[in-house]
């Protein structure tokens, strides 16, 4: 009888870790999201991009600007709208752009790295932060 008991003790104790655990990992994603949210207001411009992992210079002169009202303008957009922006899980979704779910590879202080799928071609995009915008 007290071997059934250890084990349901045992058990009990196992799914109370793993409930910690879980927990711990969703608010940490949520305030590294926070975080990145706060990180990236202000104007990047684009200093380089890859196609495929091969440099190229298609949005040499592109930047984006990310406003604290959560909308984000840029002249790589079709139009010269702002739209709403969403970071989750380190992935940066920009609302109204057809598949422009990018995930944030890096992000410190005044360095920017984008990548993610754009049809068929991998993209990855390296930004730096305006001095006047920090």
């Amino acid at each position: 009888m007290s071997s059934i008991k250890y084990k349901k003790r045992r058990i009990h104790l196992l799914s109370e870790g793993t409930l910690m655990m879980l927990a711990m990992f969703f608010f940490s994603c949520n305030s590294e999201d926070s975080r990145i949210k706060k990180e990236i207001i202000g104007k990047w411009e684009v200093y380089n991009t890859e196609l495929n992992n091969i440099p190229n210079g298609l949005m040499q002169n592109g930047w984006f600007e990310f406003l604290e009202n959560g909308k984000v303008a840029s002249n790589i957009f079709e139009d010269t709208s702002a739209y709403d922006f969403q970071i989750d899980e380190r992935v940066l979704k920009i609302g109204g752009v057809p598949s422009l779910d990018l995930k944030i590879a890096r992000i410190q202080r005044d360095s920017l790295c984008l990548e993610g799928q754009l049809s068929h071609y991998f993209m990855r995009y390296y930004l730096v932060k305006k001095k006047d915008s920090q």
